[in-house]
């Protein structure tokens, strides 16, 4: 009688793939330290670039806010200033410049054309602030020079300063102005305009051109009929 052969036992085959929990110990071993020093690389780098930035900004805070990169020259005899083309860093106005400024300030509220009032009162506008915004808006409202050229084209007020007295009480600088107006249709009176100002330095050449190179303001202004 033959002999059945038992069936011969079952070979094991090497596996490829390490069991899951040989992952987790090589992963525990060598990459979660390498993800959190990359981790910590990448949070030195965006800490870096986030003080970068700051001291940017710091320096630039730190730079002097009014630059004025241009000339500004005057007149000795009459206190007009205007802008030259050479180039310089400061200049410092006397007080015919302020009082030049203020007389034109009022040179402008005041005189009446078609041709060139519009463009007057925004410089006018452009060389006001504070109070002196709203009572501005008053006169003009009150005044009309637009309706009045509706009804009657040919109308004009001319302007002409007669004094001006530069003062300065409790801190507060001001010229009073002495003009008389001629009005073309309502006849000839004079006004006394006190104009209070401030100065602010203009930044730009673009901004000296269009306030006034001294940067003059007009803060609170009133306005009186002399008395005959």
């Amino acid at each position: 009688m033959f002999k059945r052969k038992s069936p011969p036992d079952a070979v094991e085959l090497p596996s490829t793939v390490a069991p899951a929990s040989s992952q987790v110990r090589y992963f525990e071993a060598f990459g979660r330290p390498l993800l959190k020093l990359q981790r910590r690389e990448l949070a030195d780098l965006l800490h870096w670039l986030v003080t970068l930035v700051l001291l940017v900004v710091l320096y630039r805070m730190a730079q002097p806010t009014v630059a004025v990169p241009f000339l500004i020259e005057a007149n000795p005899e009459t206190g007009e200033t205007y802008l030259s083309r050479r180039a310089a860093r400061e200049f410092n106005p006397a007080l015919i410049n302020k009082t030049y400024e203020a007389r034109r300030w009022v040179r402008l509220v005041w005189t009446g054309n078609a041709a060139t009032t519009e463009a007057d009162l925004r410089a006018a506008a452009a060389m006001t602030s504070g109070a002196a915004v709203g009572e501005l808006t008053r006169f003009l409202l009150a005044e009309q020079p637009a309706a009045r050229w509706v009804t009657d084209p040919t109308w004009t007020r001319d302007v002409e300063i007669l004094s001006s007295n530069p003062i300065s009480d409790k801190g507060t600088d001001m010229v009073l102005v002495r003009a008389k107006l001629t009005d073309s249709k309502a006849g000839t009176r004079v006004i006394i305009v006190t104009v209070q100002y401030v100065l602010i330095p203009p930044k730009s050449a673009e901004e000296a051109d269009r306030v006034n190179p001294i940067g003059l303001r007009v803060t609170h202004f009133t306005f009186t009929d002399e008395a005959k």
